[in-house]
């Protein structure tokens, strides 16, 4: 094939394109729509500075552009005449169609590029993953190529352009909605195969910021298929009409259909392969050099065998978590060599591969899938077995929010271990290893951390009734034989020191028990603290503010009884508080009026649940991006948390890791956050009053002492952080909320064990890039509307204030009248008392009205506001995006109209 003869056909083709007004209204209207798929609704409501909702919707923009460039390529050749023209210039016709191939995608290149507009509206409101735009347009521009040559095919088919246009979006639908057709999907299920079928299903994989080896060869192959399907088409006029005709259509057709099987096949199984290349910020779908150095460490003689049991078919929003796993498995398999052994076993229900999993502890979970418009619920095996020489460690489940690598690092590295350390959890009321609720009279399960403390330590439960032993210090003198320290103490077996003590809500512990674990911190055995003013999730009863243990039920229905025993410092801590170093007021509750998330506005009122985000301007962000053990996190949901600080004159390093933005955020006290119930029992309470002071709260801290105080001690002011319902939220991503609450426990404790190889791969995470200039816009409305309600709040309690000043002065005027005899008072104050009651009612009434309606506004007005930001960002990025295409347009428009008597003789123009 001759170069310059391609390049002259692909010249004349994009000539005739962009010298008419025609094409550039095409490019136009296609840039108008891209803007409007990408910035739709639920782009602001998502808030993520990606082309997500555009490659969402990126096939119909395919639908429509495709068409307009192909329509023109053959049609209107043939229409005119000039095909044969065309076919006798001294080229083969295989030049003719790369040179025609090039000028539609040369066309269709220039038309992305006019795209390229909004990744600079992208960079204005936020900080987008470069790499992964890189992908998404790479994926754009091979699927672009691929349904380009079928609407080239189908302008071969005819001689008129509409028709052409009306061909190629229907061929090319096939391709898009394949995935959608009622059956299909299903019945290629059926045979096994699991890979996505049509368009959208690959642009998505490109649009995570990987080039998957599978899609480009599936778009490729499509190329490939429809310009053979193109060269067959143009030759076809060398043997029309011969006696051979027939049989060279026949011969066409079978290498057309073999040329397709062969496509179709490789592209299966280049899918399959699942290489990729990896682009995303941190390469995140690549093994990072902690599981390297984990797979290193593997000893030969001990090879890991990692038994992966997956179902056949899964919902299609546990695909990506399928997929991603066996990716991960596959890596491993790749690098561990002999080291590694992996074994991948398809599982159906009531099947023998099923009864195997259950053997290891891995049942299936029922999930709510849609096929072919019915609902339904599935069994679905997602669990992995890593076992070794040492020991076995089983991930029963993978769900949507479980981070795939860590959990396979982790539990190789566990299993090729000779030794665990162990972690100890101080028992306290908090029943963090479960046990009998005497209240309630049901079984706690153990928490989650627990269960996730498991897969990598030694776990025990330690006993704050006696000394906890620490390691490294003497162990206490034993009686000789025949001896005894105390006649009057059981022999019981010293309990073994362990490598980090956990205490959840150690306040709770009685005075005698708090001595104990006082003194353990003080030797500077390593130490993760977690307590709360406002203990939500294991009960108000367990409070600080409650100076004694809640009873023991006793009363109707476990209500009633005796009170518990007084706690220790009458539930302050103050003696823990002390040796640690902090200050710490349990009746302080921290709350934050911004909330990042607005689709979760209703669903979620409370002000008291904080979204601690991380930021790239590290003086705004909440969560330390400089400590090792917080500096890959992105978010941390805390719940009615408290706060603490350094003590004053501590001589100890105090490094906050989680804290409040300085804006939105304030303090309440214990009567502001909580009320009484119906029953006498605490709880929350939504309205109580709030005053944002300006300033940033430190939630959780590590504590470092020296010579003097040799604490070392992770202190965290919120026991709902690491409660077993934030692990729920976190590993399903409840409510599309990607918190990292049980990665920041396990990066506390393995910093406090050394353990920090696990720490960078847990901070290994995919970086969230909101909207920040629209973030910062919505929160100066957020703050005149807080305020606007404080000053409503202020003026009610102000107007009920002096309402009922009145009643009382009234009241003491006929109290103090001397002229009435006492009898006359009583009948006249009862009388007035009701009267002026009924007047005071009635009043309140009319006051909250006024209040209720006052912050009604004031939200309608920050809500109309905030839409009119969207809207103005929505309306500027639709008015400049299309801005180049439509003054080039006019350029050329312009220049037609000014040369158009350019080519004719004077004597022929009309005077005018």
């Amino acid at each position: 094939m001759r170069l310059h003869v391609i390049l002259a056909v692909l010249k004349r083709n994009v000539a005739s394109y962009f010298t008419g007004v025609l094409g550039y209204l095409f490019i136009t209207a296609f840039v108008v729509l891209a803007v409007a798929l990408a910035m739709d609704t639920r782009f602001f409501a998502e808030n993520d500075c990606s082309l997500d909702r555009l490659s969402t919707n990126f096939h119909w923009l395919l639908l429509f552009i495709v068409p307009a460039i192909t329509m023109t390529a053959w049609a209107d050749e043939r229409k005119q005449g000039t095909d044969e023209l065309l076919f006798t210039l001294p080229a083969k016709d295989s030049e003719i169609l790369a040179g025609k191939y090039g000028a539609v995608l040369g066309v269709y290149t220039i038309s992305l590029m006019f795209t390229g507009s909004l990744i600079l509206g992208l960079e204005y409101l936020g900080s987008p993953d470069y790499g992964m735009l890189l992908t998404t347009y790479v994926g754009y521009w091979l699927a672009g190529a691929a349904m380009l040559a079928v609407g080239m095919f189908a302008s071969s088919l005819t001689n008129s352009s509409t028709v052409a246009f009306v061909l190629a979006a229907l061929m090319a639908s096939l391709f898009v909605f394949v995935d959608e057709l009622r059956g299909v999907r299903s019945w290629f299920e059926s045979l096994g195969v699991r890979e996505p079928l049509g368009v959208s299903g690959y642009l998505a994989e490109f649009s995570s910021g990987i080039i998957p080896l599978g899609g480009a060869i599936y778009f490729i192959a499509i190329t490939a298929v429809f310009l053979y399907l193109n060269a067959v088409m143009i030759a076809r006029r060398h043997w029309k009409g011969s006696p051979t005709a027939t049989g060279n259509g026949i011969q066409y057709a079978v290498r057309a259909i073999c040329l397709t099987i062969v496509a179709v096949c490789l592209s299966y199984a280049f899918s399959v392969i699942g290489s990729r290349l990896d682009l995303t910020r941190g390469s995140q779908f690549s093994l990072s050099p902690v599981s390297r150095d984990v797979i290193n460490k593997i000893d030969a003689k001990r090879p890991v065998m990692l038994t992966a049991y997956l179902s056949e078919e899964v919902p299609k929003e546990f695909l990506p978590v399928r997929k991603k796993l066996q990716g991960i498995l596959k890596e491993f398999d790749k690098m561990g060599g002999s080291q590694v052994d992996v074994r991948l076993v398809t599982v159906q229900p009531l099947s023998k591969e099923a009864e195997e999993a259950s053997q290891w502890g891995i049942q299936p979970r029922q999930a709510q899938t849609e096929k072919d418009g019915r609902f339904s619920l599935e069994e679905v095996f997602l669990g992995v077995v890593a076992s070794s020489g040492f020991d076995q460690v089983v991930v029963p489940y993978f769900e949507k929010g479980t981070p795939v690598e860590y959990e396979i690092t982790r539990a190789i590295g566990t299993v090729s271990k000779a030794k665990k350390l162990t972690v100890g959890i101080l028992t306290t009321d908090a029943k963090v290893f479960g046990g009998m609720n005497m209240q309630t009279f049901q079984p706690n399960p153990e928490w989650r951390l627990v269960t996730d403390l498991k897969q990598q330590y030694k776990v025990v439960e330690v006993s704050p009734d006696k000394p906890i032993p620490v390691k490294g210090a003497k162990p206490p003198e034993t009686p000789k034989s025949g001896e005894s320290l105390d006649p009057t103490a059981e022999e019981t077996p010293p309990a073994d020191p362990v490598d980090v003590l956990v205490a959840v809500l150690p306040s709770s512990l009685t005075q005698e028990q708090m001595k104990n674990l006082v003194d353990y911190v003080k030797t500077g055995a390593p130490c993760l603290i977690f307590d709360d003013p406002v203990p939500v999730f294991t009960g108000l009863d367990n409070s600080p503010n409650m100076p004694n243990k809640p009873g023991q039920g006793g009363g109707m229905f476990g209500m009633g009884g005796a009170p518990g025993a007084p706690k220790a410092d009458g539930g302050k801590a103050t003696s823990l508080i002390d040796a640690i170093g902090i200050d710490w007021d349990p009746n302080d509750v921290v709350f934050d009026e911004h909330n990042p998330h607005p689709a979760l506005e209703e669903q979620l009122p409370y002000k008291q649940l904080l979204y601690v985000q991380s930021a790239t301007d590290a003086s705004k962000s909440g969560i330390n991006t400089q400590d090792p053990i917080t500096a890959g996190l992105q978010e941390v949901l805390a719940f009615f948390a408290g706060t603490i600080q350094k003590a004053s004159g501590a001589k100890v390093e105090f490094t906050p890791l989680l804290k409040t933005a300085a804006d939105n955020t304030g303090l309440q006290g214990w009567s502001d956050a909580t009320e009484s119930s119906m029953f006498g029992q605490p709880q929350v309470k939504l309205d109580g009053l709030r005053v944002p002071d300006k300033e940033s709260h430190v939630l959780a801290a590590r504590i470092k002492g020296t010579e003097t105080n040799g604490v070392n001690v992770i202190y965290v002011a919120d026991t709902d952080l690491v409660h077993s319902i934030m692990y729920d939220v976190a590993e399903r991503q409840l409510l599309n909320l990607e918190i990292d609450n049980s990665l920041f426990v396990m990066n506390c404790v393995d910093a406090l064990a050394g353990e920090e190889g696990y720490v960078r791969l847990r901070n290994r995470r995919p970086v969230k890039t909101p909207l920040a200039k629209v973030d910062e816009q919505k929160q100066d409305f957020d703050k005149i509307r807080k305020s606007r309600e404080q000053e409503a709040n202020k003026a009610a309690d102000k107007s009920l204030a002096d309402a009922k000043a009145a009643l009382d002065k009234v009241l003491e005027e006929i109290k103090n009248n001397k002229e009435l005899d006492e009898v006359t008072k009583i009948t006249i104050l009862e009388t007035r008392a009701a009267a002026e009651n009924r007047r005071l009612e009635l009043t309140q009434k009319e006051i909250d009205r006024a209040k209720a309606s006052a912050i009604r506004t004031a939200r309608i007005e920050s809500n109309n506001k905030e839409k009119a930001i969207e809207n103005g960002v929505w309306m500027r990025l639709m008015l400049l995006c299309p801005l180049p295409a439509i003054l080039m347009g006019m350029v050329v428009l312009i220049y037609r109209v000014l040369n158009e008597d350019s080519g004719i003789s004077s004597d022929r123009l009309v005077s005018r």
